[in-house]
Parts: C-alpha cells; structure tokens; sequence
C-alpha cells in the first residue's frame, strides 16, 4: 500500500515543503494503486481510482478537504477501466462555488463532467454527447483551466478510421461561461499532435500549452485575455 500526499511551494517551485498526507491507507480495499490528483486549492483534492475486484471495473471519486474524504453517489462501471480512465481526470473550482470535476466514461474516451456543491453531487453529464449513429468518436479531456472567469477545457477528440492507423485525432479546446453549456466553434483547433497539456495565461500577454515533451506559446488575443486586450485588437 500507499499513501496519498501534497506538497507546497511558496516560490513558484523553487523551493517545496514537506508533505502533508492526505490519506494514510491508499489504495481502498478492491481499487488499485493508480490514481488521478486534481487540486482546486491547497487543502482541497480530487481523487479517482478504479475498482478492479469484480468482473467489470468501477469508477470512483472522492473529495478530500485537508485529510477528510468523501466518496461521490454516483456509480460508473465500465468492461476495460485501466489507468488510462485515472489520466484524463480535472477539477476546477468556481467562483460561485461549485467544483467542476472532468474524468472519463470509458477507458478510451467519452469524457464526461460533474458538479460538487454543498455536499452534493450532480448527475454526470457527456461534453460532447453522441447520438446512436455516431458511437465512435471519442474525446478525453487532458486539462482544465478556468481563466477569467472562463472555463477552459483541453483534450483529444478522435474519429478512428476503417482501418488501424488512419484515424482522425485532434487536440482541441471548449470553453462554457456557466459549466453546462460548451462552445466548440472554429477556434477550438489547438493542433495535429497528441500533447496532453492544457491551457494556460500568463502575465507576460502570451498563452502556453504544455504538454508530454513540449511547451507551446502563441500571443494571447481577446476570445482569451479580454482584461488584456480590452479594445479586442
């Protein structure tokens, strides 16, 4: 067994402190020992982990404020949860405070969103819903962002082709206002490869995009920086 621990920094990294565990005993009795981390503050942590006892695995999320966790109500089961399902896993924290938490569905993909408020958690819902015909097409979510009040949502959606190696992958970006209505317009493309990162602005007017083995930049415009670019130039 493990344990599940945090460490702060006061200098943007240079330095960190020495740990505070969080859960003693990881992981619960039937899950296995990977396990997604989401932060939304410096006592407030996200957990997923899979339940791989039985013949089909379960999906599940605890919140954790300092050492005291909750498990979410809700049941996820899929045939093929591995750590993938553990990887594509966010959370972000609202100004109105709500906690939005982003993990996947299925192992491959179908990312999907949940509301933590007040103890309560909302029912799951797909950001991009998928009609009978199209069963195919996937999106994992890789990053969350909320940036001046937008909520900014990084990911790979994919169409696999007729045959092995011709499929059509994208990493791609949503945003939403409010965290139930998601804009994927024109100016969602990122780029061609796979980089797993999400989106991030800083002060210097430019936006970065870390990924697996690289960090891209391009100069922030107002769809982004609306406080940095305020006549929309």
């Amino acid at each position: 067994g493990g344990v599940i621990a945090r460490l702060t920094s006061a200098d943007d990294g240079a330095t960190w402190g020495s740990r505070t565990v969080i859960e003693a005993v990881w992981p619960p009795s039937g899950y296995g020992a990977f396990a997604g981390l989401a932060a939304v503050s410096k006592t407030e942590v996200f957990i997923c982990a899979v339940d791989n006892s039985g013949a089909v695995q379960r999906l599940s999320i605890w919140r954790y404020l300092n050492t005291t966790g909750t498990q979410w109500s809700n049941t996820l089961f899929d045939s093929a949860f591995t750590a993938n399902a553990c990887t594509h896993f966010d959370a972000v924290k609202l100004t109105d405070g709500r906690r939005l938490v982003f993990f996947e569905t299925k192992d491959n993909g179908r990312a999907a969103v949940c509301a933590w408020q007040d103890s309560i958690w909302s029912t799951p819902r797909y950001l991009i819903p998928l009609d009978l015909v199209d069963t195919t097409s996937l999106f994992r979510v890789t990053g969350v962002e909320v940036i001046q009040d937008v909520i900014w949502v990084c990911g790979r959606l994919i169409r696999p082709g007729s045959l092995a190696g011709y499929e059509i992958g994208l990493d791609v970006m949503m945003r939403s206002v409010d965290g139930e209505h998601w804009t994927l317009d024109r100016n969602c493309y990122i780029q061609s490869t796979e980089a797993r990162g999400k989106i991030l602005l800083a002060s210097d007017n430019y936006v970065y995009y870390p990924g697996i083995y690289n960090v891209y930049r391009s100069p922030s415009t107002y769809l982004i920086d609306p406080e940095g670019d305020p006549s929309g130039e």
